[in-house]
């Protein structure tokens, strides 16, 4: 159960990382993701 919920996240953080480390507004955006993939994992549990 562990690695299936690993491997379901593993490409959203990588993703996440990607954009979050290609544009220069990186603290107007660190609130937004974080709070986007914090709503996301409500949204699967849900």
């Amino acid at each position: 159960m562990f690695s299936l919920l690993t491997a379901a996240i593993a490409p959203a953080i990588g993703l996440l990382t990607y954009f979050y480390l290609k544009t220069d507004y990186r603290r107007k955006l660190h609130g937004t993701i974080i709070r986007t993939f914090l709503i996301g994992i409500l949204l699967f549990f849900l």
